[in-house]
């Protein structure tokens, strides 16, 4: 089954696998690692964004509660002139993040510089909510999209510096191979993760890709429903991201 450009930065993304990386630790400590780090600080300008200044009040960022077993809110800010302004907590709770030790079994050909560190492997989502406190239509994502490939920011909060590279592959019941490829270099705190899906291709990294833009993805039929659709999904996961149909 062939893989289209948006299944991969969305939801339940992966797992299954294959590889063949070799790293030298040593290596690892003269490699310069990107400047993916931020402070959690988001000023979004969305792309025809004042068309939903009648309908959107405030934006509110959900992450996976794998305590509670439900999404939780971690930060909100109010829809202005098209856009919204907010700020990421400075850290999370462990109820939030998962251990990339914890992983290892969806994680062939993928090598972690320090397997106790841990992170938000449920990315957050971003949600439009209109003045009665209802969710409507759909998501905020970070991206860009060209005739051959699409990328999506992962925001992506980890404990502490950890180094992940790698590849994995699977193969398709129809034969065709496909192969995810990792250079993230996360600092301690928030980090901005870029999600690139080719054709037969995906590239997860921490190298900043230009000319992002937010946009609303709505996910319902049209524009101006009072309350989300019942079915929207609750996750992000990053892990397992190969395999999942």
């Amino acid at each position: 089954m062939k893989k289209t450009l948006k299944q991969f930065a969305l939801l339940p993304l992966f797992c299954g696998l294959l590889l063949t990386v070799a790293c030298n630790k040593n290596d690892d400590k003269d490699v310069e690692i990107p400047n993916s780090w931020f402070n959690g600080v988001i000023t979004a300008v969305v792309e025809n964004g004042s068309n939903y200044d009648e309908l959107f009040e405030k934006v509110v960022v959900t992450v996976w509660d794998r305590m509670a077993g439900n999404s939780e809110k971690i930060a909100s800010g109010n829809w202005y002139n098209g856009g919204f302004a907010l700020t990421l907590p400075s850290t999370l709770d462990n109820n939030f993040l998962e251990n990339f030790g914890d992983l290892e079994h969806y994680m062939d050909g993928i090598q972690v510089s320090d397997k106790n560190a841990n992170f938000t492997n449920d990315t957050p989502i971003f949600w439009a909510y209109d003045n009665e406190g209802n969710r409507v239509g759909g998501r905020f994502k970070l991206s860009k999209e060209d005739q051959n490939s699409y990328t999506e920011v992962l925001f992506m909060y980890a404990d502490r510096d950890v180094r992940v590279i790698g590849s994995q592959k699977e193969i398709s019941d129809e034969g065709e191979e496909y192969i995810e490829i990792w250079n993230v270099s996360l600092k301690k705190g928030w980090n901005k993760v870029y999600a690139t899906q080719h054709e037969n291709r995906g590239e997860i990294s921490t190298q900043a890709v230009s000319d992002m833009n937010w946009y609303f993805e709505n996910w319902s039929d049209f524009l101006g429903i009072q309350k989300a659709p019942k079915n929207l999904p609750k996750r992000n996961t990053v892990f397992p991201r190969i395999g999942r149909k």
